[in-house]
This record gives structure tokens, sequence and C-alpha cells, in this order.
């Protein structure tokens, strides 16, 4: 594939690309071995503590920090600004949900963007279901030559 270009948003993992033949964005998200993945730093470890000590400042500062990318990486995968504030907002929830099984394996950030594109994703591919099951005979593209025909009729007498 010729790529015309490469847009690397905050999120170093993420990589969109549009191929110049069909103008059609490509978005790849690279999977890391295990072992590359940075650990947590001690200030991290530290903030995480403040978290479950129930710290709102420390709750506060993650959100000034990651919300506003989160909620970009979502409109990746979903159809909307909208739909993409609730998945950052169900992020959140899973982040405080998940606090106590946070090992520092990863780097915070990678573990919350991992929350963030696990439920995108999700939401993403149940749109697409809803979308696809909303579909009728009308909205269906023609399948046959004959209806081909009838819609270049219609258009022709238009």
């Amino acid at each position: 594939m010729a790529l015309d270009r490469a847009i690397i948003l905050q999120y170093p993992l993420l990589v969109k690309t549009v191929e110049p033949s069909t103008g059609l964005a490509n978005v790849t998200i690279s999977e890391l071995q295990y072992d590359n993945f940075i650990p947590a730093t001690s200030d991290e470890l530290h903030l995480v503590e403040a978290l479950r000590a129930g710290d709102e400042a420390a709750f506060a500062s993650l959100l000034d920090q990651y919300h506003a990318s989160l909620v970009r990486l979502a409109c990746i995968y979903v159809s909307s600004r909208a739909v993409a504030e609730e998945v950052a907002q169900e992020t959140w929830l899973g982040v405080l949900q998940g606090l106590d099984r946070f090992e520092g394996r990863s780097s915070l950030k990678t573990w919350i963007f991992r929350i963030l594109t696990n439920r995108a994703k999700t939401r993403g591919q149940r749109e697409a279901r809803r979308t696809l099951g909303k579909l009728t005979e009308e909205t269906l593209p023609p399948q046959t030559r004959e209806e081909l025909l009838q819609v270049f009729k219609n258009w022709k007498n238009k």
C-alpha cells in the first residue's frame, strides 16, 4: 500500500494513514510485545496510590492531562464526537473500577489508553451492527443487472 501521508496522534501507538488511490483512511494500532512496554514510573505509582486513597485532586489532574486525547482517539472508532465523549467517560469509569487491578507493568497512560481503545472499538462495532440492521431494501445497493438498469432509467428520467 502506497502511503500519501501518515499522521501520528498524541497516542504514540496509533498511526492513521490515507491511501492515495482510494482516499480511504486506515487506522493501525501498533501492538507492542509485552516486554517492550515501559513499566509505570514511581511518580505514576504514587499517583495510583493517591487515586486509590480517594484523592480528588489526583483524579482531576489525570482528567486534565488525558481527557482531550482520549476523546480524539475515540473519534477514530465511533461515528460522532458525542459518542466519543461518552466512550471517554465510560473509560474513566473503567479506570476507577479497575484501579485496584493496575499492576504497573505498563505506564498508567498506556493502561488508560488501552481501556479507551477496547471500549471505543466495541462501541464502533456495535454501532456498525445497528446501522446494518437498519438497512431496508430501499437503502441496499442494487444487486442484479436489472436493478442497476432500473436505477439508470430512474436517473435518466430525472
